[in-house]
C-alpha cells in the first residue's frame, strides 16, 4: 500500500492492521506474570532474521480493523494492562487506540524497536533496539526497559552501550534532545549518569558524560561534559552550581536575571566612581 492509501484506510488510527488480539499472561520482561490483553499489529520494516513473528511483517495480509472492536474486546476481559506489539506498532498512529484505553483506566504497555516517531499514550515502553536499524533518540528517552537479542560477544557490548545511554532514575522532561553535533566519529551521543534531571526543551549534544545527580535547566544547550552534582543553565550551557545537595529544578537560577544583576552592579560601581571623580574636580 502506498502512503496515501495507508492514510485513507487507517483513518487517522481509527483502523489498524490487526494480526491478533487475546487475553494472556505477560511472559517476559519487567511485567512478567502480569495478566494482559495483547494487541498485535501487522507490518515491520526492521526484518530481524531471528524474529519469532515473521508472519506479521506484511501489513497487506491484515485488512484494517476498526479499533472500537478491539477496544470492546479488551475492556471485556479482566486484564488491567494492555500490551501493544507487532510487527512494529509505531508504524501507525496509535493515539485513538491508546488514549481511549487509557481513558477507561487501563495501563498501556508498548513493545517497539523505536525506529519510528512515537504517537499515543504509554505507561511503559519496552525498547528492543536493533543494530541494523538503530532506534531514534526519542525512543531512549521514552524507554523504561531494554530487550536486546544477543547472538555474539559484540552484541553484548552493543547492548551495554545502549543501556548506558540513560542511567537509573533519570528524569527527562518533554522535548529533550540527546544527540550528536555531526562532527564526531564513532560514539556521537551523550551518556547520562544516575539521578540526572534534564528540563523541557534542553539539548545535550556530543559523546560526553553527564555526571550523577546533574541538573540541566529547561531550554539549555549542553555541548561539553557535565561533572557530578552540577547545575547547568543557558545557551551554551554553563555550570552555575556545583554541590552535593540536590537542587529543586523549579528554582534553578535564571541566567538572564543573573546577567542583569551583574550589569546593575557594574553600573552602580561606575556611578560611584564617576561621583567621586566629579567631587574631586
Amino acid at each position: 500500500m502506498d502512503s496515501k492509501t495507508d492514510s485513507e484506510l487507517l483513518d487517522g488510527g481509527r483502523k489498524l492492521p490487526l494480526v491478533e488480539d487475546f487475553y494472556t499472561i505477560q511472559g517476559e520482561g519487567f511485567h512478567a506474570g502480569k495478566p494482559a490483553y495483547f494487541i498485535r499489529l501487522g507490518g515491520c520494516d526492521v526484518g530481524c532474521r531471528w524474529c519469532d513473528a515473521k508472519y506479521t511483517w506484511n501489513p497487506r495480509l491484515y485488512p484494517p480493523t476498526d479499533v472500537r472492536t478491539v477496544i470492546d474486546r479488551a475492556t471485556a476481559c479482566p486484564a488491567q494492562a494492555i500490551v501493544i506489539t507487532g510487527g512494529e506498532p509505531l508504524l501507525y498512529p496509535l493515539g485513538v487506540l491508546t488514549e481511549t484505553l487509557h481513558g477507561k483506566g487501563l495501563e498501556i504497555f508498548l513493545e517497539t524497536s523505536g525506529t519510528h516517531p512515537f504517537s499515543g499514550y504509554f505507561d511503559w515502553v519496552c525498547l528492543s533496539p536493533k543494530r541494523q536499524q538503530p532506534p531514534l533518540d526519542e525512543a531512549f528517552r521514552r524507554a523504561h526497559e531494554l530487550k536486546v537479542i544477543v547472538e555474539r560477544e559484540d552484541d553484548l557490548q552493543w547492548a551495554e552501550q545502549n543501556a548506558a545511554r540513560v542511567g537509573d532514575d533519570c528524569l527527562l522532561y518533554q522535548g529533550v534532545t540527546l544527540g550528536g553535533t555531526g562532527k564526531d566519529v564513532g560514539k556521537r551521543h551523550p551518556t547520562l549518569g544516575n539521578n540526572v534531571m534534564v528540563g523541557s526543551g534542553a539539548k545535550v549534544l556530543g559523546p560526553f558524560k553527564v555526571g550523577d545527580n546533574a541538573r540541566i535547566a529547561a531550554n539549555s544547550v549542553v555541548l561539553r561534559e557535565v561533572p557530578p552534582n552540577a547545575t547547568v543553565v543557558g545557551v551554551p550551557g554553563r555550570i552555575v552550581r556545583l554541590s552535593g545537595e540536590k537542587l529543586d529544578h523549579i528554582h534553578t537560577p535564571d541566567p538572564v536575571m543573573l546577567e542583569i544583576e551583574a550589569l546593575k552592579a557594574r553600573v552602580e560601581q561606575l556611578e560611584v566612581a564617576n561621583s567621586k571623580q566629579t567631587e574631586g574636580e
